[in-house]
């Protein structure tokens, strides 16, 4: 891989894609009503449940695009604190984008709340369908300890 330019039509597509899907999810997560012990799933909560599964398949197609396309060469007389802060800030941000849907979904699932996107139920394709919800139920007791 060779060192470009800048970025792909694909990746500033992709880029694009998650922001409008952040955007998207912020405005759901805002408007849903409280998730507490119970709570039924609206149509609000089945919204924000498939951004999420939507944020999280996107975030994957990226990160496998930019694993077999080189990043862009920084520009000219850019200091180097700033291009290693750039990067260590690029891939918290990527860490962030997977690892909240993931630990939404094990919140979900520990509710016993259904997991889908658009209709499509990803428990049953998944075929574990529990062994989320018990992951979540070891970091709740793990954390009550601490």
């Amino acid at each position: 891989m060779s060192k470009s330019t800048g970025y792909t039509p694909t990746a500033k597509t992709l880029h694009w894609l998650i922001v409008a899907l952040l955007v998207a999810q912020f405005v759901f997560a805002w408007t849903m009503p409280h998730i507490g012990r119970n709570t039924p799933v609206t149509t609000l909560i089945s919204l924000h449940f498939s951004f999420g599964v939507a944020i999280l398949v996107v975030v994957f197609v990226r990160l496998l695009w930019r694993a077999t396309h080189a990043e862009p060469t920084p520009l000219d007389g850019v200091p180097p604190w700033q291009v290693q802060s750039a990067w260590v800030l690029h891939w918290l941000l990527y860490l962030m984008l997977f690892g909240i849907p993931v630990l939404g979904w094990i919140n979900a699932s520990w509710r016993g709340m259904p997991i889908g996107m658009f209709g499509w139920d990803c428990r049953n394709s998944l075929g574990r369908e529990h062994q989320v919800g018990a992951g979540a139920v070891t970091c709740t007791q793990y954390s009550q300890i601490s």
